[in-house]
Protein backbone atom coordinates (compact mmCIF):
# COMPACT_ATOMS: atom_id res chain seq x y z
CA UNK A 1 0.00 0.00 0.00
CA UNK A 2 1.14 3.32 -0.59
CA UNK A 3 1.61 5.36 2.50
CA UNK A 4 0.51 8.82 1.03
CA UNK A 5 -2.84 8.11 0.21
CA UNK A 6 -5.03 8.70 2.86
CA UNK A 7 -8.54 8.55 2.13
CA UNK A 8 -11.43 11.62 2.44
CA UNK A 9 -14.47 11.31 4.37
CA UNK A 10 -17.25 11.45 1.95
CA UNK A 11 -21.08 9.64 1.10
CA UNK A 12 -20.98 7.06 -1.06
CA UNK A 13 -23.44 7.87 -3.94
CA UNK A 14 -23.71 4.64 -5.20
CA UNK A 15 -24.76 3.21 -1.86
CA UNK A 16 -26.85 6.03 -1.38
CA UNK A 17 -28.60 5.15 -4.68
CA UNK A 18 -29.35 1.57 -3.71
CA UNK A 19 -30.90 2.56 -0.05
CA UNK A 20 -33.48 4.59 -2.06
CA UNK A 21 -33.94 2.09 -4.49
CA UNK A 22 -34.76 -0.47 -1.74
CA UNK A 23 -36.94 2.00 0.39
CA UNK A 24 -40.09 2.39 -2.15
CA UNK A 25 -40.22 -2.01 -2.06
CA UNK A 26 -40.10 -2.44 1.37
CA UNK A 27 -43.37 -0.44 1.08
CA UNK A 28 -44.98 -1.55 -1.79
CA UNK A 29 -44.14 -5.22 -0.77
CA UNK A 30 -45.76 -4.81 2.56
CA UNK A 31 -49.00 -3.47 0.27
CA UNK A 32 -49.21 -6.28 -1.28
CA UNK A 33 -48.61 -8.69 1.46
CA UNK A 34 -51.79 -7.38 3.07
CA UNK A 35 -53.48 -7.93 -0.10
CA UNK A 36 -52.59 -11.19 -0.40
CA UNK A 37 -53.96 -11.96 3.23
CA UNK A 38 -57.42 -10.33 2.33
CA UNK A 39 -57.18 -12.63 -0.64
CA UNK A 40 -56.77 -15.68 0.74
CA UNK A 41 -59.19 -15.26 3.82
CA UNK A 42 -61.56 -14.29 0.70
CA UNK A 43 -60.91 -17.63 -0.62
CA UNK A 44 -60.74 -19.72 2.21
CA UNK A 45 -64.14 -18.60 3.70
CA UNK A 46 -65.86 -19.73 -0.07
CA UNK A 47 -64.06 -23.08 0.42
CA UNK A 48 -62.00 -22.58 -2.54
CA UNK A 49 -58.23 -23.47 -3.11
CA UNK A 50 -55.39 -21.36 -4.67
CA UNK A 51 -52.75 -23.68 -4.10
CA UNK A 52 -52.16 -27.60 -3.95
CA UNK A 53 -51.29 -27.36 -0.48
CA UNK A 54 -54.49 -25.00 0.85
CA UNK A 55 -56.17 -27.89 -1.83
CA UNK A 56 -55.44 -30.66 0.68
CA UNK A 57 -55.84 -28.70 3.89
CA UNK A 58 -59.52 -28.01 2.14
CA UNK A 59 -60.55 -31.44 1.44
CA UNK A 60 -59.73 -32.45 5.07
CA UNK A 61 -62.63 -30.80 5.72
CA UNK A 62 -65.93 -31.30 5.26
CA UNK A 63 -66.87 -29.32 2.06
CA UNK A 64 -70.31 -26.45 2.59
CA UNK A 65 -69.37 -26.55 6.49
CA UNK A 66 -67.72 -23.76 8.02
CA UNK A 67 -65.82 -24.56 11.70
CA UNK A 68 -66.54 -22.32 14.59
CA UNK A 69 -65.58 -22.66 17.56
CA UNK A 70 -68.92 -24.26 18.84
CA UNK A 71 -68.32 -27.46 16.32
CA UNK A 72 -64.54 -27.70 17.80
CA UNK A 73 -66.05 -27.65 21.34
CA UNK A 74 -66.91 -31.45 21.80
CA UNK A 75 -64.16 -32.94 19.57
CA UNK A 76 -61.72 -30.91 22.14
CA UNK A 77 -63.13 -31.35 25.08
CA UNK A 78 -61.62 -35.18 25.60
CA UNK A 79 -58.20 -33.95 24.47
CA UNK A 80 -55.76 -32.84 27.05
CA UNK A 81 -55.06 -29.14 27.12
CA UNK A 82 -52.04 -27.19 29.11
CA UNK A 83 -52.31 -24.36 31.37
CA UNK A 84 -52.48 -21.18 29.98
CA UNK A 85 -49.50 -20.46 32.24
CA UNK A 86 -47.42 -23.12 30.96
CA UNK A 87 -48.68 -22.14 27.12
CA UNK A 88 -47.06 -18.63 27.41
CA UNK A 89 -43.57 -19.80 29.36
CA UNK A 90 -43.45 -21.95 26.36
CA UNK A 91 -43.85 -19.06 24.02
CA UNK A 92 -41.43 -17.19 25.93
CA UNK A 93 -38.76 -19.75 25.80
CA UNK A 94 -39.61 -19.74 22.14
CA UNK A 95 -39.18 -16.55 21.39
CA UNK A 96 -35.97 -15.47 23.43
CA UNK A 97 -32.48 -15.49 21.86
CA UNK A 98 -29.66 -16.18 23.79
CA UNK A 99 -27.53 -13.75 21.11
CA UNK A 100 -28.11 -10.55 19.99
CA UNK A 101 -30.61 -10.24 16.80
CA UNK A 102 -28.91 -8.70 13.95
CA UNK A 103 -30.90 -6.22 11.50
CA UNK A 104 -34.40 -7.07 12.24
CA UNK A 105 -37.02 -6.22 9.56
CA UNK A 106 -34.28 -5.89 7.10
CA UNK A 107 -32.25 -8.06 4.94
CA UNK A 108 -29.42 -9.66 6.94
CA UNK A 109 -25.60 -8.84 4.39
CA UNK A 110 -23.25 -11.96 4.61
CA UNK A 111 -20.41 -9.75 4.64
CA UNK A 112 -21.61 -7.80 7.98
CA UNK A 113 -21.56 -10.89 10.01
CA UNK A 114 -19.16 -13.36 11.11
CA UNK A 115 -18.97 -17.14 10.21
CA UNK A 116 -19.57 -18.20 14.11
CA UNK A 117 -23.31 -16.12 13.48
CA UNK A 118 -23.57 -17.12 10.30
CA UNK A 119 -23.64 -20.69 12.09
CA UNK A 120 -25.71 -20.03 14.41
CA UNK A 121 -28.79 -20.51 12.38
CA UNK A 122 -32.45 -19.22 14.05
CA UNK A 123 -32.38 -18.52 17.28
CA UNK A 124 -36.12 -17.99 17.64
CA UNK A 125 -39.20 -20.61 16.61
CA UNK A 126 -40.74 -17.64 14.72
CA UNK A 127 -43.31 -19.90 13.30
CA UNK A 128 -44.96 -19.87 16.66
CA UNK A 129 -47.19 -16.90 16.07
CA UNK A 130 -48.22 -18.43 13.04
CA UNK A 131 -50.49 -20.91 15.34
CA UNK A 132 -52.92 -18.86 16.15
CA UNK A 133 -54.67 -15.15 16.74
CA UNK A 134 -53.64 -15.39 20.63
CA UNK A 135 -50.06 -16.86 19.88
CA UNK A 136 -49.42 -14.04 17.91
CA UNK A 137 -50.52 -11.25 19.77
CA UNK A 138 -48.53 -12.70 23.08
CA UNK A 139 -45.74 -13.76 21.28
CA UNK A 140 -44.82 -10.66 19.43
CA UNK A 141 -44.95 -9.10 22.73
CA UNK A 142 -42.13 -11.35 23.97
CA UNK A 143 -39.80 -11.39 20.47
CA UNK A 144 -39.60 -7.59 20.62
CA UNK A 145 -39.46 -7.29 24.57
CA UNK A 146 -36.61 -10.50 25.58
CA UNK A 147 -34.65 -9.56 23.00
CA UNK A 148 -31.29 -7.50 22.24
CA UNK A 149 -31.13 -6.06 18.53
CA UNK A 150 -28.01 -5.25 16.81
CA UNK A 151 -27.95 -3.00 13.47
CA UNK A 152 -25.24 -3.37 11.22
CA UNK A 153 -26.11 -0.40 8.69
CA UNK A 154 -28.22 3.14 9.01
CA UNK A 155 -30.65 1.55 6.53
CA UNK A 156 -31.56 -1.06 8.66
CA UNK A 157 -32.01 0.75 11.66
CA UNK A 158 -33.83 3.00 10.07
CA UNK A 159 -36.23 0.21 8.68
CA UNK A 160 -36.80 -0.91 13.15
CA UNK A 161 -38.84 2.71 12.46
CA UNK A 162 -41.75 1.01 10.59
CA UNK A 163 -42.53 -1.33 13.96
CA UNK A 164 -45.52 -0.15 16.04
CA UNK A 165 -44.64 2.17 18.62
CA UNK A 166 -46.01 0.43 21.47
CA UNK A 167 -43.13 -2.55 20.93
CA UNK A 168 -40.01 0.29 20.24
CA UNK A 169 -40.93 2.57 23.11
CA UNK A 170 -39.64 -0.44 25.78
CA UNK A 171 -35.79 -1.05 24.61
CA UNK A 172 -33.52 0.47 26.64
CA UNK A 173 -30.33 -0.44 24.80
CA UNK A 174 -28.99 -2.00 21.15
CA UNK A 175 -25.50 -2.39 19.37
CA UNK A 176 -24.69 -0.55 16.40
CA UNK A 177 -22.07 -2.41 14.35
CA UNK A 178 -20.26 0.53 12.36
CA UNK A 179 -18.26 -0.86 9.60
CA UNK A 180 -16.15 1.26 7.74
CA UNK A 181 -16.28 1.21 4.15
CA UNK A 182 -13.68 2.36 1.66
CA UNK A 183 -13.63 3.44 -1.69
CA UNK A 184 -11.22 3.69 -4.40
CA UNK A 185 -11.47 4.60 -8.32
CA UNK A 186 -8.10 2.73 -8.51
CA UNK A 187 -6.24 -0.71 -8.63
CA UNK A 188 -4.62 0.23 -5.46
CA UNK A 189 -3.30 -2.52 -2.76
CA UNK A 190 -4.74 -1.21 0.85
CA UNK A 191 -4.06 -3.05 4.05
CA UNK A 192 -4.88 -2.66 7.44
CA UNK A 193 -2.02 -2.45 9.84
CA UNK A 194 -1.29 -5.34 12.17
CA UNK A 195 -1.59 -3.21 14.74
CA UNK A 196 -5.32 -2.79 14.37
CA UNK A 197 -5.33 -5.91 17.57
CA UNK A 198 -3.39 -7.86 18.51
CA UNK A 199 -4.91 -11.04 17.69
CA UNK A 200 -3.74 -10.06 14.14
CA UNK A 201 -0.02 -11.45 13.49
CA UNK A 202 0.10 -9.56 10.18
CA UNK A 203 -1.19 -6.85 7.67
CA UNK A 204 -4.73 -7.69 7.05
CA UNK A 205 -6.15 -6.53 3.11
CA UNK A 206 -8.52 -4.28 3.24
CA UNK A 207 -11.60 -4.46 2.04
CA UNK A 208 -11.81 -1.92 -0.45
CA UNK A 209 -15.27 -0.84 -2.83
CA UNK A 210 -14.18 -0.12 -6.98
CA UNK A 211 -16.01 2.89 -7.95
CA UNK A 212 -15.63 3.84 -11.92
CA UNK A 213 -13.47 7.13 -12.14
CA UNK A 214 -15.18 10.16 -12.99
CA UNK A 215 -14.71 13.49 -14.54
CA UNK A 216 -11.86 15.78 -13.50
CA UNK A 217 -14.62 17.86 -11.94
CA UNK A 218 -15.85 15.35 -9.40
CA UNK A 219 -13.62 14.56 -6.45
CA UNK A 220 -12.60 11.02 -6.70
CA UNK A 221 -9.61 8.94 -5.80
CA UNK A 222 -9.27 6.86 -2.18
CA UNK A 223 -12.38 7.58 0.02
CA UNK A 224 -14.02 6.30 3.51
CA UNK A 225 -17.40 6.32 5.18
CA UNK A 226 -16.38 6.05 8.72
CA UNK A 227 -17.52 9.30 10.75
CA UNK A 228 -20.51 10.05 8.51
CA UNK A 229 -21.16 6.73 8.98
CA UNK A 230 -21.47 7.01 12.61
CA UNK A 231 -23.32 10.38 11.92
CA UNK A 232 -26.04 8.48 9.86
CA UNK A 233 -26.02 5.91 12.42
CA UNK A 234 -27.52 8.68 15.10
CA UNK A 235 -29.50 10.30 12.69
CA UNK A 236 -31.55 7.12 12.23
CA UNK A 237 -32.78 7.58 15.75
CA UNK A 238 -34.54 10.49 15.58
CA UNK A 239 -38.17 11.22 15.77
CA UNK A 240 -39.64 9.03 12.86
CA UNK A 241 -42.89 10.58 11.22
CA UNK A 242 -46.26 9.96 12.87
CA UNK A 243 -49.08 11.01 10.84
CA UNK A 244 -51.00 10.22 14.48
CA UNK A 245 -49.26 12.65 16.31
CA UNK A 246 -51.67 15.71 17.21
CA UNK A 247 -50.14 18.05 19.57
CA UNK A 248 -47.87 20.24 17.62
CA UNK A 249 -46.52 22.10 21.15
CA UNK A 250 -44.78 18.73 21.99
CA UNK A 251 -42.16 17.26 20.01
CA UNK A 252 -42.33 13.25 18.18
CA UNK A 253 -41.00 10.83 19.89
CA UNK A 254 -37.49 9.38 18.88
CA UNK A 255 -37.42 6.27 17.62
CA UNK A 256 -36.46 4.74 20.85
CA UNK A 257 -37.11 7.24 23.24
CA UNK A 258 -35.91 5.31 26.64
CA UNK A 259 -32.83 4.61 24.79
CA UNK A 260 -30.04 4.62 28.12
CA UNK A 261 -27.60 2.41 26.76
CA UNK A 262 -25.38 2.33 23.51
CA UNK A 263 -22.70 0.08 22.21
CA UNK A 264 -20.67 1.12 19.00
CA UNK A 265 -18.68 -1.94 17.83
CA UNK A 266 -16.62 0.21 15.03
CA UNK A 267 -14.73 -2.05 12.84
CA UNK A 268 -11.43 -1.38 10.24
CA UNK A 269 -11.33 2.21 12.21
CA UNK A 270 -7.96 2.42 11.34
CA UNK A 271 -5.12 5.09 13.34
CA UNK A 272 -3.44 5.18 9.98
CA UNK A 273 -6.57 5.78 7.64
CA UNK A 274 -9.16 7.43 9.65
CA UNK A 275 -9.66 11.10 9.00
CA UNK A 276 -10.69 13.68 11.49
CA UNK A 277 -14.63 13.83 12.11
CA UNK A 278 -16.26 16.99 10.79
CA UNK A 279 -18.96 19.37 12.39
CA UNK A 280 -21.83 16.54 12.03
CA UNK A 281 -20.46 14.28 14.28
CA UNK A 282 -20.24 17.30 17.33
CA UNK A 283 -24.34 18.69 16.26
CA UNK A 284 -25.80 15.37 16.69
CA UNK A 285 -23.99 13.99 19.61
CA UNK A 286 -23.77 17.42 21.92
CA UNK A 287 -27.26 19.19 21.14
CA UNK A 288 -29.47 16.51 19.14
CA UNK A 289 -28.77 13.45 21.07
CA UNK A 290 -26.70 15.12 23.95
CA UNK A 291 -26.98 14.31 28.13
CA UNK A 292 -29.77 11.49 26.89
CA UNK A 293 -27.55 7.81 27.91
CA UNK A 294 -26.32 6.30 31.14
CA UNK A 295 -23.62 3.98 29.46
CA UNK A 296 -21.77 4.19 26.24
CA UNK A 297 -19.59 1.10 24.93
CA UNK A 298 -17.19 1.77 22.48
CA UNK A 299 -15.21 -0.63 20.82
CA UNK A 300 -12.29 -0.02 18.10
CA UNK A 301 -11.54 3.41 18.74
CA UNK A 302 -8.24 4.48 17.15
CA UNK A 303 -5.74 5.15 19.50
CA UNK A 304 -4.82 8.69 17.23
CA UNK A 305 -5.66 12.36 17.48
CA UNK A 306 -8.82 11.62 15.80
CA UNK A 307 -10.02 9.51 17.73
CA UNK A 308 -9.38 11.21 20.40
CA UNK A 309 -11.56 14.24 18.98
CA UNK A 310 -14.31 11.49 18.08
CA UNK A 311 -14.24 10.17 21.62
CA UNK A 312 -14.50 13.46 23.53
CA UNK A 313 -17.64 14.08 20.41
CA UNK A 314 -19.45 10.90 21.58
CA UNK A 315 -18.97 11.55 25.48
CA UNK A 316 -21.12 14.26 25.15
CA UNK A 317 -24.16 11.84 24.64
CA UNK A 318 -23.83 10.85 28.26
CA UNK A 319 -25.24 12.18 30.92
CA UNK A 320 -23.23 13.81 34.25
CA UNK A 321 -21.62 10.58 35.98
CA UNK A 322 -22.42 8.59 32.94
CA UNK A 323 -20.55 5.51 32.30
CA UNK A 324 -17.79 5.56 29.36
CA UNK A 325 -16.35 2.18 28.87
CA UNK A 326 -13.56 2.43 25.86
CA UNK A 327 -12.60 -1.28 24.63
CA UNK A 328 -10.22 -2.99 21.88
CA UNK A 329 -11.70 -3.61 18.31
CA UNK A 330 -14.22 -6.68 18.37
CA UNK A 331 -13.84 -7.88 15.09
CA UNK A 332 -12.01 -6.70 11.54
CA UNK A 333 -13.69 -6.71 8.09
CA UNK A 334 -12.72 -9.18 5.62
CA UNK A 335 -13.71 -9.39 1.99
CA UNK A 336 -16.83 -11.80 2.73
CA UNK A 337 -17.50 -12.27 6.26
CA UNK A 338 -16.28 -10.81 9.84
CA UNK A 339 -13.67 -12.28 11.76
CA UNK A 340 -14.51 -11.63 15.48
CA UNK A 341 -11.70 -10.91 17.99
CA UNK A 342 -10.76 -11.50 21.31
CA UNK A 343 -11.73 -8.93 24.22
CA UNK A 344 -10.08 -7.77 27.28
CA UNK A 345 -11.13 -5.43 30.65
CA UNK A 346 -12.80 -2.50 29.48
CA UNK A 347 -11.20 0.85 29.93
CA UNK A 348 -13.97 2.34 31.91
CA UNK A 349 -14.02 6.51 33.34
CA UNK A 350 -17.03 8.51 34.37
CA UNK A 351 -17.94 11.70 32.54
CA UNK A 352 -17.98 14.71 33.91
CA UNK A 353 -18.23 13.30 37.58
CA UNK A 354 -16.79 16.63 39.45
CA UNK A 355 -19.62 18.36 41.24
CA UNK A 356 -18.93 21.84 41.65
CA UNK A 357 -19.69 24.19 44.71
CA UNK A 358 -22.12 26.80 44.81
CA UNK A 359 -19.32 29.38 45.19
CA UNK A 360 -18.04 27.82 41.99
CA UNK A 361 -21.76 28.65 40.38
CA UNK A 362 -22.03 32.10 41.14
CA UNK A 363 -18.62 32.72 40.28
CA UNK A 364 -19.46 30.82 36.96
CA UNK A 365 -22.76 33.50 36.96
CA UNK A 366 -21.23 36.25 37.62
CA UNK A 367 -21.70 38.89 34.73
CA UNK A 368 -18.55 41.06 36.32
CA UNK A 369 -16.38 38.04 35.84
CA UNK A 370 -14.14 39.10 32.14
CA UNK A 371 -11.86 35.93 32.86
CA UNK A 372 -12.27 34.73 29.44
CA UNK A 373 -11.94 30.67 29.02
CA UNK A 374 -12.31 27.95 25.85
CA UNK A 375 -15.65 27.18 27.27
CA UNK A 376 -16.85 30.75 28.03
CA UNK A 377 -19.81 32.35 26.56
CA UNK A 378 -23.44 32.65 26.37
CA UNK A 379 -23.72 28.73 24.91
CA UNK A 380 -22.01 27.36 27.65
CA UNK A 381 -24.66 25.67 30.28
CA UNK A 382 -23.76 25.31 33.42
CA UNK A 383 -23.19 21.71 34.79
CA UNK A 384 -26.00 20.02 36.58
CA UNK A 385 -28.46 21.62 34.44
CA UNK A 386 -29.32 18.41 33.37
CA UNK A 387 -30.40 15.36 35.51
CA UNK A 388 -27.48 13.17 35.88
CA UNK A 389 -27.60 9.69 35.82
CA UNK A 390 -29.18 7.67 38.28
CA UNK A 391 -27.28 6.82 41.40
CA UNK A 392 -27.04 2.94 41.47
CA UNK A 393 -28.31 1.30 44.77
CA UNK A 394 -26.83 -1.29 46.58
CA UNK A 395 -23.10 -0.97 46.21
CA UNK A 396 -20.82 -1.25 49.15
CA UNK A 397 -19.31 0.66 51.73
CA UNK A 398 -16.49 3.18 50.33
CA UNK A 399 -13.70 3.80 52.76
CA UNK A 400 -13.58 7.27 51.42
CA UNK A 401 -14.70 10.36 52.30
CA UNK A 402 -18.37 11.04 50.99
CA UNK A 403 -18.65 12.68 48.06
CA UNK A 404 -15.61 12.03 46.49
CA UNK A 405 -16.28 8.77 44.82
CA UNK A 406 -18.80 7.32 42.39
CA UNK A 407 -20.15 3.57 42.36
CA UNK A 408 -20.80 1.91 39.09
CA UNK A 409 -20.98 -1.64 37.86
CA UNK A 410 -19.30 -2.30 35.24
CA UNK A 411 -18.54 -5.73 33.32
CA UNK A 412 -15.83 -8.07 34.04
CA UNK A 413 -14.83 -8.02 30.53
CA UNK A 414 -15.70 -6.82 26.95
CA UNK A 415 -18.17 -9.51 26.00
CA UNK A 416 -19.47 -10.92 29.66
CA UNK A 417 -22.83 -9.43 30.43
CA UNK A 418 -21.84 -10.26 34.24
CA UNK A 419 -20.94 -7.04 36.31
CA UNK A 420 -19.37 -6.18 39.61
CA UNK A 421 -18.70 -2.66 41.60
CA UNK A 422 -16.29 -0.89 40.38
CA UNK A 423 -15.41 2.88 42.57
CA UNK A 424 -14.27 5.38 40.74
CA UNK A 425 -12.71 8.93 41.82
CA UNK A 426 -14.92 12.16 41.24
CA UNK A 427 -11.65 14.04 40.58
CA UNK A 428 -10.15 12.20 37.86
CA UNK A 429 -13.57 10.09 36.63
CA UNK A 430 -11.25 6.76 36.53
CA UNK A 431 -10.92 3.69 38.94
CA UNK A 432 -9.43 3.62 42.31
CA UNK A 433 -7.46 1.04 43.08
CA UNK A 434 -5.77 -0.44 46.09
CA UNK A 435 -2.39 2.50 45.45
CA UNK A 436 -4.59 5.55 43.47
CA UNK A 437 -4.77 8.70 44.99
CA UNK A 438 -7.19 11.44 44.35
CA UNK A 439 -4.46 13.28 41.95
CA UNK A 440 -4.97 13.88 38.86
CA UNK A 441 -3.15 11.46 36.35
CA UNK A 442 -3.70 10.72 32.43
CA UNK A 443 -2.82 7.32 32.75
CA UNK A 444 -5.24 5.11 32.28
CA UNK A 445 -5.57 2.79 34.99
CA UNK A 446 -6.61 -0.65 32.73
CA UNK A 447 -3.41 -0.96 31.07
CA UNK A 448 -1.23 1.68 32.11
CA UNK A 449 -0.79 4.10 29.36
CA UNK A 450 -2.20 7.23 28.28
CA UNK A 451 -5.53 6.88 26.03
CA UNK A 452 -6.26 9.62 23.50
CA UNK A 453 -9.52 10.87 24.16
CA UNK A 454 -9.30 10.64 28.13
CA UNK A 455 -9.38 14.51 28.16
CA UNK A 456 -10.03 16.25 25.08
CA UNK A 457 -11.38 19.28 26.55
CA UNK A 458 -8.19 19.19 29.14
CA UNK A 459 -6.02 19.43 25.83
CA UNK A 460 -7.61 22.25 24.69
CA UNK A 461 -7.15 24.25 27.48
CA UNK A 462 -4.47 23.50 27.90
CA UNK A 463 -3.67 25.02 24.63
CA UNK A 464 -4.91 27.74 25.56
CA UNK A 465 -3.16 28.20 28.78
CA UNK A 466 -0.01 27.94 26.80
CA UNK A 467 -0.82 30.74 24.50
CA UNK A 468 -1.97 32.93 26.64
CA UNK A 469 1.41 32.50 29.00
CA UNK A 470 3.00 33.28 25.25
CA UNK A 471 0.96 36.27 25.44
CA UNK A 472 1.72 37.93 28.71
CA UNK A 473 5.90 36.99 28.07
CA UNK A 474 5.21 39.00 24.54
CA UNK A 475 3.64 41.91 26.14
CA UNK A 476 6.49 41.71 28.87
CA UNK A 477 8.98 41.69 26.49
CA UNK A 478 7.47 44.78 24.47
CA UNK A 479 7.37 46.86 27.80
CA UNK A 480 10.62 46.29 28.55
CA UNK A 481 11.91 47.60 25.06
CA UNK A 482 9.67 50.62 25.54
CA UNK A 483 11.40 51.18 29.02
Amino acid sequence: MNANVIPWECRDKDDQAEALYNSPLHRSNRALAQENQRLKKLLRQHNIPWSSVSQAHLSSVEPGRRKTRSSHAGSDAAGLRLPTEVLLRVLKFAMTSPHPIIDPLSTLRPENISDVEKERGNQIAIHFLATCSAMHAEGTKYLWECNRFAFTSPQSLRNFGELNAQFRHPIQSITLRVIARYYDDQRRRHKLDSSYHTDLKKDQPLRVYMRPRESLLVRGGFRCYTWSQIVDFLAALRAPYDPTHRDKTKPRAKLLPNLTALRLDLVNFSDELVPFSGSELHGITSHELGCTLNELQVTGMPFDDAGMKASAELSGMLKDEGLYLDGPAAFVAHKKHLQELSGSKWCARIIRAWKSSESDDEEMDDPHNDHESPLSGWHRPKLGILPPAPEEKGHPVSARLDGTVIWKRVPISRDSDDRQWTEFSRFSGYEIDGTDTDTESNLCPCCGESHPGASFLDFLMDDDDDDDEDDEDDESFDSDEEM
